[in-house]
């Protein structure tokens, strides 16, 4: 078996085991590529925005080092406990700051229909982590943040962000190192943040590895999103 086929069946395990577990998962919610017409107020509205690799070649876009970037898995991974995931693909070319303006008129559409800050969460990787920061600057309510391997060497901070922030990075990546000395400490509501070892460089965010997907999920769902106290900042091992 090779390599990459390895990496594939060991990446996929928690989708795996929800399948296993009932269809399309017990408790899962929808997954959607635009807001919905009706928007539930109580409900927990998820907006994944994926790497750039996804805009030039498809949504099961193949990198020559990292493997296959399945969207689609990722996207089913983080609807499994009953949120609403938009997961739009972005077109070639696309400009982050569009994109970012568009996030931002999605946030406001679902404040304006009732949704509590709290309930909206916007998760970026690489590009899209790029994005998802640039749209939470734009934004007073704090929502809450999942930062992917987004802070690459040499950018400079700190970013004043109105967010409850979560940094997931890999330790083998050179591309998406700490959040800390650019997110903590810059206006955030609080700083979370958690250093995984797949050993997967970039690609260990192209599928739904229970190592990032579980730690993603607890922290989005394991508080009251109405009124619990946030997580306590606590720094990567």
């Amino acid at each position: 078996m090779s390599l990459h086929r390895r990496g594939l069946i060991a990446g996929r395990g928690l989708a795996a085991a929800l399948l296993l577990a009932g269809g399309a998962a017990a408790g899962a919610g929808p997954v959607l590529d635009s807001l919905p017409t009706t928007v539930d107020p109580s409900a927990t509205y998820l907006l994944y925005l994926h790497g750039r690799i996804i805009e030039d070649r498809g949504p099961r876009a193949v990198h020559p080092q990292w493997g296959l970037y399945d969207l689609e898995a990722v996207s089913r991974a983080l609807a499994a406990r009953d949120a609403i995931v938009v997961a739009r693909q972005r077109a070639p070319g696309s400009r982050v700051r569009e994109d970012a303006e568009a996030v931002q008129e999605q946030v406001r559409a679902l404040l304006a229909a009732g949704v509590p800050a709290p309930r909206i969460v916007v998760v970026g990787f690489s590009t899209g982590a790029a994005i998802a920061m640039l749209a939470a600057a734009g934004l007073p309510e704090p929502l809450r943040l999942v930062v992917l391997a987004g802070c690459a060497p040499g950018m400079r901070g700190p970013l004043t962000l109105s967010a409850h922030v979560l940094s997931i990075h890999e330790r083998s990546d050179p591309l998406g190192e700490s959040c800390a000395a650019l997110l903590s400490g810059g206006g955030e509501a609080s700083f979370t943040e958690i250093a995984i070892a797949t050993g997967r460089s970039h690609g260990a965010f192209f599928l739904p590895q229970d190592e990032w997907v579980v730690p993603l999920l607890d922290w989005v769902h394991d508080t009251d999103p109405a009124g619990a106290e946030p997580a306590e900042p606590r720094p990567a091992p």
